[in-house]
């Protein structure tokens, strides 16, 4: 069988689906639903969105220790190309795994035969619930860190072929780049090295002498770094810390049964799909193939010793951080190593054709749910139903009432993420404490604003009194929710305070 032509005995003729501009328009479009969702259906933005354009109100070195800076960097650039955070977050998000895709495919092409199973790898990430679900409500820096993943994997593919200069430096560039998305890609790098030393092809890589330059390339920043902003890198490693040893007074049971979750949960629904329209039935070995084993033992050692990792990660540090999304930034090939395995085989026509239907049905319903709850944003669908909050609606009452460019304030980050989103000229601030706070600019009002109710204002309260102020409300607006498809649209009651242009939290 031919990568580039037909299927079996080389006169089948490729499906549309399984040729490269198949797998582009599919992959494109399901990207751009997705975009259509999040620009166009949605009022507000997620909680994580909210607190990257919190923090995107300037160009920093660092922004909070929990994360590195690289998301917020192309968000800022983003917001002043759009002029719309709304879209600079869907347009970095969704391009981000758009991109991720695309560079899988690229790799699966160079290590698959069967041109089928190259575009299931990719139509598999769909199957991901981490992706079908999660990354449309609460992933940031990993969409940007499943980027970096990518490309690590596509050059040392390159590398494992022919061992060049410049594949070491990019090598070294991107551990870089993946550091600056996410701290967790040290995990997924540190697996993959030590998973070509184990592996007799990929070990050549590694013990090149040229594997220097990955690591002088990969250090240097960091070690400037550390020179430079001690204190800094102090912060951020006591904060990984802190979020490592959250937990540690679980039960081994509890860690077990979270460990166990996250594991199955990472794979599900692809494992289901994976194995139900493919081993229902045999199928016979295929009489040769040009499968890439050495890769293929690459991948699953990677995966293996990523396994390992994250239990130790729960019963040696014992951390209780063991969600499913944290497998993303070492899981992520899951896909592309199962179709690889696969590649064994000749799998019939309707084994193919299962998949794709489940693959569909399941990004279908995932579309309805995400479409019908900006549409028909009612309590018992979606309860608070936080993405359809009218915040856009806000931002336009304020800007009619206060001019485009006011400094808002809001009691959280995250909250006064939401007010960045809603009226993009503002400058915001959080009443709470956090690392970051915006470059003063002067002029203009200063608003409290919050959203009704005892919980916010008792809160609100609290705060507004340790500095010596009253919460007294100057206005109060009531805003419509955009909810086409409700007989009776919900409401949202917003409050308003002038603050002194004095006051230490407005400067």
């Amino acid at each position: 069988m031919s990568a580039a032509g037909g299927i079996g005995d080389g006169r089948s003729p490729l499906p549309f689906w399984a040729s490269p501009a198949g797998v582009v328009l599919w992959t494109g479009l399901w990207t751009a639903v997705f975009l259509f969702i999040a620009i166009a259906l949605r009022s507000n933005i997620g909680n994580d969105d909210a607190l990257e354009v919190y923090q995107s109100q300037s160009l920093e070195l660092f922004y909070g220790a929990r994360n590195p800076a690289l998301y917020d960097w192309i968000l800022y650039g983003l917001n002043r190309v759009t002029g719309s955070p709304f879209a600079a977050v869907a347009i970095l998000n969704y391009g981000s795994m758009l991109v991720c895709a695309l560079l899988l495919y690229v790799l699966a092409r160079r290590v698959i035969v069967d041109p089928r199973l190259q575009a299931l790898s990719v139509y598999s990430l769909a199957l991901l619930w981490v992706v079908a679900y999660d990354s449309h409500r609460i992933l940031t820096h990993t969409n940007l860190n499943i980027v970096a993943i990518a490309a690590t994997l596509l050059v040392v593919h390159a590398l494992g072929r022919q061992r060049t200069v410049s594949g070491y430096l990019l090598l070294g560039l991107l551990f870089v780049v993946g550091m600056l998305s996410k701290y967790a890609y040290g995990v997924f790098f540190a697996a993959l090295v030590a998973a070509a030393l184990l592996e007799t092809h990929y070990r050549r890589v590694v013990l090149d002498p040229r594997f220097l330059l990955t690591l002088l390339v990969a250090a240097a920043p960091f070690a400037i770094l550390a020179t430079l902003f001690a204190g800094e890198m102090k912060t951020i490693a006591t904060t990984v810390d802190g979020v490592v040893q959250s937990g540690t007074r679980d039960s081994a049971v509890d860690r077990t049964a979270a460990l166990a979750a996250a594991f199955i949960g990472y794979l599900l629904p692809f494992a289901a799909v994976y194995v139900g329209a493919f081993f229902a039935q045999g199928m016979p070995p295929r009489s040769s193939t040009l499968r890439e084993e050495a890769f293929l033992r690459l991948l699953g050692g990677m995966l293996v010793l990523a396994m390992i990792a994250m239990i130790a990660w729960a019963f040696v540090v014992g951390s209780s951080q063991l969600r499913s999304r944290y497998m993303h930034g070492v899981w992520l090939p899951a896909p592309l190593f199962f179709m690889m395995l696969l590649d064994r085989y000749a799998p019939p026509p309707r084994a193919f054709r299962s998949f794709l239907v489940a693959t569909a049905s399941i990004t279908g319903v995932v579309v309805a749910i995400y479409a019908v709850s900006r549409l028909a944003p009612s309590e018992a669908l979606c309860g608070s139903c936080r993405p359809s909050m009218p915040f856009r609606q806000l931002g336009a009452a304020i800007e009619a009432r206060f001019g485009p460019s006011p400094t808002l304030v809001g009691y959280s980050a995250a909250d006064a993420g939401y007010l960045r989103a809603a009226v993009p000229g503002s400058r915001t601030l959080a009443l709470a404490g956090h690392p970051y706070r915006p470059p003063v600019r002067p002029g203009g009002d200063c608003l409290l604003v919050w959203e009704a109710g005892t919980r916010s204002q008792n809160r609100l309260a609290d705060a507004m009194a340790s500095r010596g102020l009253p919460l007294l409300q100057d206005e109060e607006l009531t805003i419509d929710w955009w909810a086409p498809l409700l007989p009776e649209t919900r409401k949202t009651t917003y409050l308003i305070q002038r603050l002194p242009p004095d006051a230490g939290f407005c400067e």
